[in-house]
């Protein structure tokens, strides 16, 4: 381990490339407050990543920003404790993996998938984030515009009845912090087209509002069923509304917290820099334990 001190240690945030030109307030408020907890924290990029992985990544543990799950793969093999780890990751860069997941081990509902299409429906690139590459379709002349190369990269869903709301439940620790309403501004206009109002996220202009999800027992419910089978550090669990219920709608492992310094009091980017080091530290106690049992076992053994 690269250790720099008797308990301060060394860690790395992964970012793509481009996400790390644009996002240098977050990632120096990781590094700041990492800091202040006696740790080191470095920005590598995915690029320099791959290029430091044949010599040895110089880290303890890892800060997860992209999308790609092999990041975190990788990392864990090189016994790096990763936040998030591997299988949140892949659940939240594959839709479609994320709908087995939560199908299999779960009650929680969403909305049904097409194998064959039946319009109108919603596509959505099983690779995509921040709801880019997620469509209305009203007809197969869009459908075939979209997929020209085919239809296995893609998810064909049910619409919604309610669309353009939904909510963010963001996890820390494997726990709910806090909840985000986003709403398109054209929700709640009934002269809209469905197309212009489905997708509420707030990099795309939506509006937001806190949201009292210890008040909405269904999602609650469906939240920690989730979090009983899938370690998340930190975190979104997306949901949208049909019928006047919540369905699940995405998983997100590298979740933004614009809407949370704007609306509201939380330090995310503290709270989970603190999470990171208590979690260093009991991970580290548990080490020491069992080189203690290791030790004490090697000489009862001589002694005998």
């Amino acid at each position: 381990m690269w250790r720099t001190g008797s308990w301060n240690m060394r860690g790395i945030i992964v970012y793509e490339p481009d996400a790390a030109s644009q996002q240098k307030w977050y990632i120096n408020e990781y590094i700041k407050n990492m800091a202040a907890l006696g740790h080191e924290l470095e920005l590598v990029t995915t690029k320099a990543l791959a290029d430091m992985e044949s010599e040895g990544v110089p880290a303890d543990f890892a800060v997860i920003r992209t999308m790609d799950p092999g990041v975190s793969s990788g990392l864990e093999k090189s016994g790096i404790r990763c936040f998030n780890g591997s299988l949140a990751g892949s659940l939240s860069a594959d839709k479609g993996k994320a709908y087995d997941f939560v199908g299999e081990k779960t009650e929680v509902p969403f909305m049904p998938l097409m194998q064959t299409p039946h319009y109108p429906l919603v596509l959505k690139k099983r690779f995509c984030h921040g709801g880019r590459d997620v469509h209305y379709i009203s007809d197969g002349r869009q459908l075939d515009r979209l997929t020209s190369t085919g239809l296995h990269n893609f998810i064909m869903q049910q619409p919604c009845d309610t669309p353009g709301i939904d909510v963010r439940v963001y996890i820390l620790g494997g726990r709910i912090r806090a909840a985000m309403k986003r709403i398109n501004p054209l929700a709640r206009d009934m002269a809209a087209d469905y197309s212009e109002k489905f997708r509420s996220n707030f990099c795309l202009g939506g509006k937001a509002e806190v949201y009292d999800v210890d008040s909405d027992r269904e999602m609650k419910d469906y939240v920690n069923q989730i979090l009983a089978k899938l370690p998340l550090d930190f975190g979104g669990l997306d949901f949208i509304f049909h019928g006047g219920h919540p369905v699940f709608n995405e998983i997100e492992s590298v979740a933004g917290a614009r809407m949370l310094y704007a609306y509201t009091d939380i330090d995310i980017v503290k709270e989970y820099c603190h999470y990171i080091s208590e979690s260093l530290k009991k991970s580290r106690l548990r080490d020491r334990l069992k080189c203690r049992y290791c030790v004490a076992g090697r000489e009862r053994n001589e002694d005998e």
